[in-house]
């Protein structure tokens, strides 16, 4: 089976689209100083240029009280406080440069950013993905990683994530694919969102997972880091 990585873990999953009022613009990557910036950072050098490429993943409404964590020396570090719960870090796939912006709300940091990290660390010593996912469900067999228990969401609105597709061992780049949430119901099921046979609905399919729940991807109208973004925002709150 195809998945689309860094959009879900192996969970049912179902893409809605939100009636927006315009579709998401690849235009919108690179129209603003600090877009460009942050662009010239996917392959962030320093913990400042890592940081500041998190935090691209939400608007700054989460992000400005986020938690930020970095990879440092093979292991992820925070490097701000937060004072929300929500925290933000950059999946890597180091084996073909995938990079996927993330900010996970208060019950995903404990849960599923954990799994994140350590998916990120595996995929840094080139591990194949069957090696990456005996590690990971390891650590769900002694307990180091955790489903979420309740509902939890996750934004992944970064104009600069380089998201990737794996049939097996196999990877292949696909690169920025739309703005998007996700957000998990533990106690929904497959049926409730008339997925198929093959558990699936819309561009992306993933099995069932031993999470159980249902993964729900809602695409956006905007990158977050887009000027249309801080425009819908502004004029939001007037």
């Amino acid at each position: 089976m195809t998945t689309l990585r860094f959009v879900a873990s192996a969970l049912p999953l179902v893409i809605v689209a939100l009636p927006v009022s315009g579709p998401a613009s690849r235009a919108d990557r690179y129209d603003s100083a600090p877009s460009r910036h942050v662009l010239a950072s996917v392959h962030a050098s320093t913990e400042a240029e890592e940081a500041a490429l998190a935090v691209t993943a939400a608007p700054t409404s989460i992000t400005d009280g986020a938690a930020v964590f970095v990879m440092r020396d093979g292991q992820f570090v925070k490097v701000r406080d937060g004072s929300t719960g929500w925290a933000c870090m950059v999946e890597r796939d180091a084996r073909v440069n995938g990079v996927a912006p993330m900010c996970y709300d208060p019950q995903g940091a404990r849960t599923w950013m954990q799994e994140s990290m350590l998916r990120t660390q595996l995929e840094a010593r080139k591990l194949s993905n069957t090696a990456v996912q005996r590690e990971l469900d390891a650590a769900y067999e002694r307990g180091t990683l955790q489903h979420p228990k309740t509902s939890s969401m996750m934004y992944m609105m970064s104009s600069h994530q380089v998201l990737t597709t794996s049939d097996g061992d196999k990877l292949q780049v696909i690169g920025a694919w739309h703005p998007h949430i996700m957000i998990y119901l533990p106690h929904a099921t497959a049926d409730q969102f008339a997925l198929g046979a093959q558990k699936q609905a819309g561009p992306v399919s993933v099995p069932f997972g031993d999470a159980g729940g249902v993964q729900i991807v809602i695409e956006v109208a905007h990158w977050a880091d887009s000027p249309a973004m801080a425009d819908a925002t502004s004029g939001s709150s007037r």
